[in-house]
């Protein structure tokens, strides 16, 4: 009894302790700040056009670090997730041995057993897509808006699963109220766009600094020096005019 207890906490633990770690664990303002962080500066001079670049340390934009956190939240559910997704497989095997599918609540169980798999993946691709957000990674735009478009289909076919039983005669409280775990995903979904959207932004205007530089015969540097002992960097402003 003690043992299976035990385990029990285990599972329950493991993303709690993934989440506490995302959010306590150091930033990870070096491989932001590696990147320059390069932003245009109207200002007023004799010269039309003239304009300041700013390069500047910088963490990751807020909406990563929240998406970030709620990542390595459902990246940690893939332990419970997969325990969960193999006493489904088994009653699924059971019910169609047995013909036994006869109520709404055995139809909607054997659908989130069938489901299982797909959600076990969304766990897998958060746990591999967490460190790439956090850490910059050229990739992890992409990586995150294919993520958004794999949890966004499944979780809103699961909402619509769980509202269908929510009204149907035999709902039970305790199967609907788990309709609330998609509910998150979906949240995650909007944040993962949001903040595949932040790092554009934020490279987008990199570039734009770059290439109007370049123009000017300014040379960047396109990194900045780091010092792990110096969480910011004073900003070096280098005027630019256009005319």
């Amino acid at each position: 009894m003690e043992i299976a207890l035990l385990f029990v906490v285990f599972v329950a633990a493991v993303p709690v302790v993934l989440t506490l770690l995302a959010i306590f664990a150091p930033a990870e303002h070096a491989a932001w700040g590696r990147r320059v962080a390069h932003r245009l500066i109207p200002t007023n001079g004799p010269y039309r056009g003239k304009t300041e670049v700013e390069l500047a340390t910088q963490s990751e934009p807020r909406v990563v670090r929240a998406a970030s956190i709620l990542t390595a939240l459902l990246g940690g559910m893939i332990v419970p997730g997969g325990l969960a997704a193999l006493v489904g497989f088994f009653f699924l095997l059971v019910s169609l041995e047995k013909d036994s599918i006869n109520s709404d609540t055995d139809r909607v169980l054997v659908w989130l057993a069938v489901s299982s798999f797909s959600g076990l993946a969304v766990s897998f691709r958060c746990l591999r897509l967490f460190n790439a957000m956090v850490s910059n990674a050229d990739d992890a735009p992409k990586r995150m808006r294919s993520l958004a478009t794999h949890s966004g289909i499944h979780n809103l076919l699961l909402v619509i699963l769980y509202t269908w039983y929510a009204f149907s005669s035999s709902a039970e409280t305790g199967i609907v109220a788990m309709g609330t775990y998609p509910l998150v995903s979906l949240i995650h979904v909007s944040l993962l766009l949001l903040a595949a959207r932040a790092i554009d932004a934020r490279r987008e205007a990199h570039a734009e600094a770059l290439e109007l530089a370049e123009k000017q015969g300014v040379s960047l540097p396109p990194l900045l020096p780091h010092d792990v002992q110096v969480e910011e960097h004073q900003p070096i402003r280098i005027p630019i005019v256009s005319q």
